[in-house]
């Protein structure tokens, strides 16, 4: 469960809210920061020579931590990795975190 505020009232939301809002904000940084996320404009999706658009801490990590959508969503914590790595990291926290995190661990 997480907590999340709005003019000062605070609201819990599910994790499929949090997923659904995150992934629209990731879409919206991705459209305005894409040359420095995909410097080498790779081309998205599952195919062999193709990549995922990753967050860095996961989005059940930031969720879990109560973790304001639009930070699971900054650049920071976004990057471009092949579909077979994106899928091994499943949920796990990496060993080196976004500096936009640091108050959080």
């Amino acid at each position: 469960m997480t907590v999340l505020f709005n003019d000062g009232k605070a609201f819990v939301v599910s994790f499929d809210d949090y997923s659904d809002l995150v992934r629209r904000l990731t879409e919206d940084t991705y459209s305005k920061y894409r040359r420095s996320i995909n410097p080498g404009d790779k081309q998205r999706g599952n195919g062999d020579d193709d990549y995922h658009l990753d967050h860095i801490l996961s989005v059940r990590e930031c969720y879990d931590r109560g973790i304001l959508p639009m930070l699971c969503a900054n650049p920071e914590n976004l990057q471009f990795l092949p579909p077979k790595d994106n899928m091994s990291k499943h949920n796990s926290t990496p060993n080196i975190v976004p500096l936009i995190f640091s108050g959080d661990f």
